[in-house]
């Protein structure tokens, strides 16, 4: 079932007006720099939480949209952040901002996007989102360090797994629900089951993007796959793939990882031996495990558009991995 956008195209595009003029006054090498940046990004699926969490509770007022333009940003600053930290050359088909410039810009770029948008937040009706948000990038930065903590570690667990993705992915995708949820006037148990729908649908967002990594299409997702391997990040795939596979295996593995650089041959021969273990089929069930607790969280909710948005998003989740 399809997500139905058309509920919120005005408020989508208004979203994208807002975003825009945040870039209003600035100097022509950020003004340029950053609004390429952002015309080319995504397709605004943080700010869509705030909105079809508004919804589902029956209110979406104009105030929504500085809001929602915020949760965007932040996350667009964050990209930029990643594509330093792992060296990433492609982003959706075109050049990195740190390929087209260099590490330095695009880290000041990311910086002034963060800054400028707290800056736009400090009213009065915006300082419990204002809250929400920064305890959500406290924990995005938490969750990059522990990445980098455990990189080239072999002994990682699926729990070091799950806690470094709550934090890096879920805990923005949550803070959006939440926020939605706050300003669509839900009660306390109301934004805690929106909280919750958000974490469960990051964390299943983030195991089929490392589905994706190891399985995914370079054409579609416009990035080379195995980038997370070569950088030494381990995740799910890898982590249960040691697991579950025989001593021979798991040698041939960590002689793999251990070897330096990870050739496309040595590539094709971890996906060998993921095949046997039949690690995608375990890595998909999980993420649909987690798709399914997310709308779990909805049941309680009167049955309106907004609600189905929702429920379509967290089950449309799992299925990108079978493009």
């Amino acid at each position: 079932m399809s997500v139905n956008y058309e509920l919120i195209i005005d408020e989508l595009k208004n979203i994208e007006r807002e975003i825009k003029n945040y870039l209003k006054g600035q100097d022509d090498f950020i003004s340029q720099t950053a609004r390429s940046y952002i015309i080319t990004s995504g397709k605004r699926l943080r700010p869509s939480l705030v909105l079809f969490s508004a919804g589902a509770l029956g209110k979406l007022d104009q105030r929504i949209i500085k809001i929602a333009s915020a949760v965007e940003i932040i996350h667009l600053a964050s990209l930029l952040h990643d594509d330093v930290i792992d060296e990433v050359k492609l982003r959706r088909g075109e050049l990195s901002l740190n390929a087209k410039w260099n590490n330095k810009v695009s880290i000041l770029l990311a910086d002034f996007l963060l800054t400028n948008t707290f800056y736009n937040l400090c009213r009065e009706e915006y300082i419990e989102s204002f809250k929400i948000l920064s305890k959500a990038m406290i924990k995005m930065s938490i969750g990059q360090l522990n990445e980098i903590k455990l990189q080239n570690n072999l002994e990682i667990t699926l729990k070091d797994y799950l806690e470094i993705i709550k934090n890096k992915t879920a805990a923005l995708f949550s803070a959006a629900c939440e926020i939605g949820a706050l300003f669509g006037k839900g009660s306390p148990q109301e934004i805690k089951n929106f909280t919750q729908y958000g974490l469960n649908l990051g964390i299943s967002f983030q195991i089929i993007d490392d589905i994706l990594d190891f399985w995914g299409k370079e054409k579609i997702l416009g990035k080379p796959i195995g980038n997370d391997l070569r950088q030494k990040n381990f995740t799910l795939p890898l982590i249960y793939t040691l697991k579950a596979s025989s001593l021979k295996d798991r040698t041939s593995l960590k002689n793999i990882l251990n070897n330096g650089k990870i050739t496309n041959q040595n590539f094709s021969k971890v996906l060998k031996i993921m095949q046997d273990y039949k690690t995608k089929d375990y890595t998909l069930k999980l993420a649909s495990y987690y798709s399914k607790a997310a709308i779990s969280y909805l049941d309680s909710l009167k049955n309106n558009q907004y609600k189905q948005a929702l429920f379509s998003l967290a089950q449309n989740i799992p299925k990108r991995a079978l493009v």
